[in-house]
């Protein structure tokens, strides 16, 4: 397991690699557990719309890879930064990949819309997490209201185990 406590960690590893075609562990993709929905889908070979929240240094290296998978559809890039959304875009757009070929999301709810299935995020601490998945200020955006039933999330970020589990049960 990935420490969470439960039996099917190891769909989310296998969902991972296999969007990302980069292997976690030595053995190749997770060990045991049953098949989930998600990872289902992705062995059916779906076509994934991908939002990576967070692409500085790490998170844009994420996004940079899944650009290159073929079972992305999509992939939008959403960052505090309009440059490096600006930058990412015209990548996304260059390979075919971009969801939009002329408007950059200015808030979550144009990153992750109904149409997203997979979201990775890649945050400083637990606090933007909170915010990103949770919050959303006076207007009540957040991955709890963007997202449709049934997504992955993928969390890159450095949170606390005891984060991680009220996150889950969210």
């Amino acid at each position: 397991g990935m420490g969470l406590g439960r039996k099917d960690d190891s769909q989310v590893v296998k969902v991972y690699e296999r969007i990302t075609g980069v292997p976690v562990g030595g053995s190749g993709s997770g060990s045991g557990g049953g098949k989930t929905a998600a990872s289902e889908e992705v062995e059916k070979g779906v076509k994934k719309n991908v939002t990576v929240i967070g692409i500085g240094a790490m998170g844009g290296g994420i996004a940079r890879s899944i650009l290159s998978c073929e079972e992305a559809c999509t992939v939008v890039g959403y960052d505090r930064s309009e440059e490096l959304m600006e930058n990412f875009h015209k990548e996304a757009i260059a390979v075919g990949k971009g969801a939009s070929t002329t408007a950059l999301p200015t808030e979550l709810d144009q990153a992750v819309t109904k149409k997203t299935n997979v979201v990775v995020i890649v945050l400083v601490n637990e606090a933007q997490c909170e915010d990103v998945c949770f919050g959303g200020g006076g207007k009540g955006t957040n991955l709890l209201t963007c997202l449709q039933e049934g997504s992955c999330v993928i969390l890159c970020s450095t949170v606390s185990a005891t984060w991680t589990r009220k996150a889950c049960k969210q």
